[in-house]
């Protein structure tokens, strides 16, 4: 999953979960949908797992955005929510049986020191017994989820891509009124109104790179 040395951006998109838990495979559920729709992408990688495991920190050091999607039990406006990752740092995290997004991040910068942008998305499940069907409600919401996805990374790919020259440059979804950015540039408040769903429309186009 090492991505070829280029000077283009790298996006890696995780999911995780158990897909014997009914909703709770949400999350590979999507990167599975999403591979149909991105994998001709040149720079977009797809990767499944049951749970996050501290030895993928060596993969994450190549790439540029990062989207972790998993299922949550909590009741979100919209079916599904985007949040920016922050690093969280202590060893003693790291000792533990369950990773977060956030433990992952802070292992990845104090030992590479690479500070991806990263995006959790999490969807909301209805049911988590042993079963390997998704419920019709989750699956509605994931849909929606998967159309954001590939909005964002489509929009983020007509720039040209150069991770040289183009800063990279990152909606927080649960407040549209700012942009984040690599460089920590704070852009002025461009976005319209969310319409139906967590994603802003903006007027700049933003620099980002390919996934495969």
């Amino acid at each position: 999953m090492k991505p070829a040395k280029t000077d283009s951006l790298e996006i890696l998109i995780i999911g995780y979960g158990n897909p014997h838990r009914q909703d709770d495979g949400l999350g590979p559920y999507v990167v599975n949908r999403l591979k149909k729709r991105l994998n001709h992408i040149p720079g977009v990688h797809f990767l499944t797992m049951h749970q996050l495991t501290a030895d993928i920190v060596e993969k994450l050091q190549y790439f540029d955005i990062i989207f972790f999607i998993d299922a949550t039990v909590d009741e979100l406006r919209y079916g599904f929510k985007f949040s920016k990752v922050k690093p969280e740092f202590g060893l003693s995290h790291y000792l533990t049986h369950y990773l977060k997004p956030s433990l992952l991040l802070g292992l990845l910068q104090s030992t590479y020191h690479h500070n991806p942008v990263t995006v959790e998305v999490a969807i909301q499940g209805n049911n988590f017994g042993f079963r390997q069907e998704l419920t019709s409600e989750a699956k509605t919401r994931a849909e929606k989820a998967i159309s954001e996805i590939v909005k964002f990374t489509m929009q983020s790919l007509k720039k040209g891509s150069n991770r040289n020259e183009n800063p990279l440059v990152f909606i927080d979804l649960n407040e549209p009124d700012k942009i984040f950015c690599k460089c920590k540039i704070r852009l002025n408040k461009t976005l319209a109104k969310l319409n139906t769903g967590p994603f802003s429309k903006c007027n700049r186009k933003w620099g980002n790179k390919n996934v495969s």
